[in-house]
């Protein structure tokens, strides 16, 4: 890319993430104790096709619903699989572990989620972006996969100032329509008048446009 601060603060840089986003996988593909599978092929693909149904907004949202599936699998076929461990021999202080709570083994089931920087870095690493420090360019990106994943931080938020709006693209003001649920508060200069169909085309929601003091 040429010009790399302005793909960061595009929309096409929202589609990049978007893209990377739908690949990573959230779902396990096995449920397992001690390499015994304790939920059927068919049955786990069964319950992922039912939350693929909905829409669920983040990944934490997904990653939750599944396990409240999958405990209510086990739950109703408990002593099924209970016998099932012991046919196959399990240690059994990890069969007493699974008999008091087969939540945990749940969860060390469930992919690992990493971390937002982890994910930007291989995102920039696979569209050939280069990067050498983090810049004013990276927010909306950083705050648009932080939402993806899934967080309530956003909700602390009762107001948004922002200085020179002019000086930042339209992929910032989609973040903040987005993932604020707030009023946005605007702050530019009267003159940029280019700017003015941007923001509120992005943002949808009042602007304030204050003068210099």
């Amino acid at each position: 890319y040429d010009n790399i601060s302005e793909l960061k603060t595009s929309m096409k840089m929202k589609k990049i993430i978007d893209n990377y986003m739908e690949k990573i996988t959230i779902y396990p593909e096995k449920i397992l104790i001690e390499n015994i599978e304790i939920i059927s092929s068919n049955e786990l693909k069964k319950i992922i096709e039912e939350i693929n149904k909905k829409t669920y907004k983040t990944i934490k949202q997904k990653q939750e619903r599944i396990q409240i599936l999958l405990d209510k699998y086990i739950t109703e076929n408990k002593q099924r699989i209970i016998n099932k461990l012991i046919d196959e021999n399990i240690n059994n202080k990890i069969l007493q572990d699974f008999k008091k709570n087969h939540n945990k083994f749940i969860k060390m089931n469930i992919p690992k989620i990493k971390t937002v920087k982890e994910y930007y870095k291989i995102i920039l690493a696979e569209n050939k972006i280069e990067q050498k420090e983090y810049e004013i360019e990276d927010i909306p990106s950083l705050l648009y996969i932080k939402y993806n994943l899934g967080t309530d931080i956003f909700d602390n938020y009762k107001h948004i100032v922002i200085d020179e709006a002019q000086d930042y693209g339209e992929f910032l003001f989609y973040v903040i329509k987005k993932i604020f649920k707030i009023r946005n508060i605007i702050h530019i200069y009267p003159h940029c008048y280019k700017h003015l169909v941007l923001l509120n085309n992005a943002i949808n929601t009042e602007v304030c446009y204050m003068q210099k003091l």
